[in-house]
């Protein structure tokens, strides 16, 4: 797996749990697209809030290049499977034995490529579902957030001063609250770009943005831009 540590300063109080922000929204008719005086504008909040009444208290995960809601947020019995997987051989997996199921490089040659940035396309929740310019968050945007913003809290202040809300992963009721770019792995061909927030196990008074590439079945959030 690669990872990057990307330190961010990060003052004030330890926050609660918050499954969307409000951040400088002007009414409740979400989402918001909120200039932070970068490239793109970031929404509000994570895709789905305000589609639907459950999406006001939990945000929807997704497979990467995955446009259909196929994870119960609140039943644990339920895990992402590498089979499970829209754009994998199912049968040629499955009959693989544990051990070659367990090599990357045998199953690496069973996706199906979708393309190396699918931020627009078909394969893009974010743009299928919210329409408009709606879209993922690429890898380097991202970037761009880490390097052009300052982090109080939860929030992620823009150079012009407004400001939206990440969820720290480590207040996550599932401690994993990941959110997806568009940008396939440079890697690996099973894997792409995530991110999240956290706190310094040593100094609460750090916060990390973590960048690393993650399995493309995995279950994660996604926070759109618009342009």
């Amino acid at each position: 797996m690669i990872m990057k540590k990307i330190i961010l300063s990060f003052v004030g109080l330890l926050f609660t749990y918050v499954s969307n922000s409000t951040a400088q929204c002007p009414n409740d008719k979400h989402p918001h697209a909120i200039d932070l005086g970068l490239s793109v504008k970031w929404a509000c909040c994570d895709v789905f809030w305000g589609e639907r009444e459950e999406a006001l208290k939990t945000p929807q995960r997704y497979m990467w290049g995955d446009v259909v809601e196929r994870y119960e947020y609140y039943d644990l019995s339920k895990t992402p499977s590498t089979s499970d997987y829209p754009y994998i051989n199912k049968r040629a997996y499955d009959s693989l034995s544990w051990t070659e199921q367990s090599d990357d490089d045998i199953v690496d040659k069973l996706y199906t490529f979708i393309g190396k940035d699918i931020s627009g396309t078909k394969y893009d929740v974010a743009h299928v579902q919210w329409g408009g310019k709606w879209r993922m968050p690429t890898l380097e945007q991202f970037e761009e957030l880490e390097k052009n913003c300052k982090i109080r809290g939860k929030q992620i202040i823009g150079p012009n001063g407004n400001y939206i809300e990440l969820v720290f992963t480590t207040d996550s009721p599932r401690y994993n609250h990941y959110y997806w770019t568009s940008t396939l792995s440079k890697e690996r061909p099973s894997r792409a770009y995530a991110a999240y927030l956290t706190r310094s196990e040593f100094n609460a008074s750090d916060c990390y943005l973590m960048i690393y590439d993650d399995k493309l079945h995995g279950f994660n959030y996604i926070r759109p831009v618009c342009y």
